[in-house]
């Protein structure tokens, strides 16, 4: 019923291949490529306590019910939407916001849905806001939704990326706030393979984790650890607008319903399509990386050109976006290179060599 999908976690190797983006078909479009979530409460209104414990009001969290005590069942009042955009007005994402409400009283009973002790047992036994309880993974605190178990120069890169660049801090954010979808593990593993800096791995029980191997980024400039970070934040992205379509802890189709697996098909058609033409219509397994390379490495690029201070001319940024998109995990080229002359080829491999692998490196 559903393509599997991409199981194995993704690596930022220079010769196999983060996101929010330069991704006009990534998510749903008005038409300036800027990525749509549907505003309006699908039910509308407080008439959630009519239907507690069954709907899905948020159309990517979840089952909005919960069992609230003595007084009956519980859901989310619909209240209003919020806007981010990047920088330049680009980008912009608008979600819906939610407070806690009891049924039996019609009463608003706390702030956001970490302030509602009932909030996480959902009333009919489906995924909730937060797993349910009795789950064996504690549920993170809002200030620990971004786990950061960083050391070293992947500490340093990541601080400074925070720090200087808009895009890749938005990008971050969307993995903390009141509503995540996923949450966000960062972590050291210095066991990967040879030119490969970081790893990131399919959600688990509503959360993403992103491994860098200190090892590895040693061997590399600032800049080219720079581009590993954004590359890998690019995946996470992916995942989590996967898993505001799946509506699960995972992505696992076997783990899924028949039901599920056509609700979560539906979704992407209809909220994502940008992933749902790689990932359903013309899936590989190297699906990721193919859309990455076409539609990804301007944000790459925007995110380590601002990190650098514009130190190098754009070309040059631009090049070095290139770095794990050209030869993929399956030794193929990605169509987007292909499509590149011999020439702007050499340029790149050029760049890639004098900035990626060499150049300054402050961070140890």
């Amino acid at each position: 019923m559903l393509n599997p999908g991409d199981t194995t976690g993704t690596d930022s190797g220079v010769d196999s291949g983060p996101p929010s983006g330069d991704d006009s078909t990534s998510g749903g479009s008005d038409g300036t490529g800027r990525e749509q979530e549907d505003p309006v409460d699908p039910v509308g209104g407080d008439s959630c306590c009519n239907t507690c414990g069954g709907v899905p009001l948020d159309g990517g969290i979840g089952d909005s019910g919960w069992n609230s005590g003595g007084t009956g069942a519980g859901c989310l009042r619909w209240v209003g939407v919020e806007t981010t955009c990047d920088l330049e007005g680009q980008n912009c994402v608008t979600v819906a916001i939610y407070v806690p409400v009891d049924c039996g009283t019609g009463k608003q009973v706390a702030n956001s849905i970490e302030e509602c002790p009932e909030c996480n047992a959902p009333a009919d036994g489906g995924i909730g806001i937060l797993p349910p309880k009795g789950s064996t993974e504690e549920v993170p605190s809002e200030e620990e939704q971004i786990i950061n178990n960083l050391t070293g120069k992947a500490d340093c890169v990541y601080q400074k990326l925070l720090n200087s660049s808009t895009g890749f801090a938005n990008a971050i954010k969307k993995f903390d706030g009141e509503f995540p979808v996923s949450h966000l593990t960062l972590s050291i593993n210095d066991s990967l393979r040879s030119g490969n800096y970081g790893r990131t791995s399919p959600p688990s029980n509503f959360n993403t984790t992103v491994e860098f191997s200190n090892v590895q980024l040693s061997n590399i400039s600032d800049l080219g650890s720079a581009v590993a970070f954004a590359h890998e934040i690019i995946h996470a992205e992916i995942y989590r607008k996967m898993l505001s379509a799946a509506q699960t802890g995972d992505l696992e189709p076997e783990t899924m319903t028949q039901q599920q697996q056509i609700d979560f098909v539906n979704r992407l058609r209809d909220d994502f399509p940008g992933i749902y033409d790689y990932y359903i219509t013309r899936y590989r397994p190297t699906w990721n990386h193919n859309m990455m390379a076409q539609h990804y490495r301007k944000t790459i690029a925007d995110i380590i050109e601002v990190f650098d201070n514009q130190r190098l001319s754009r070309e040059i940024y631009d090049d070095v976006s290139w770095a794990g998109l050209r030869t993929l995990e399956d030794m193929n080229q990605s169509v987007a290179w292909s499509s590149l002359s011999s020439l702007e080829q050499r340029r790149v491999l050029i760049n890639m060599n004098r900035h990626f692998f060499n150049g300054p490196s402050n961070c140890e």
